[in-house]
């Protein structure tokens, strides 16, 4: 996730190690879904970028969590105002 802090806006580039599909979401840290960021397909090896626009989130601390075919990866990520 680039940049992070963000503002409004950032972008999230991943690679999946299988064809599959895929998602990208972001929770609260009570662990409330505040937003499905991407679904779709996600190719093996290929890199996929994500950009993503998040207008009228909150300043604060934010789960970013990826799911795909066999992985699914947390990160912290952290909005401000812009």
């Amino acid at each position: 996730v680039y940049p992070n802090p963000f503002g409004r806006r950032a972008t999230v580039q991943f690679v999946a190690a299988e064809t599959g599909p895929a998602t990208l979401t972001l929770y609260n840290l009570k662990g409330q879904l505040v937003r499905e960021l991407f679904a779709g397909p996600a190719e093996a090896g290929a890199v996929r970028t994500v950009p993503i626009e998040v207008p009228r989130l909150s300043t604060g601390l934010y789960l970013m969590r990826l799911t795909t075919k066999n992985a699914v990866i947390n990160k912290k990520v952290s909005c401000v105002e812009d």
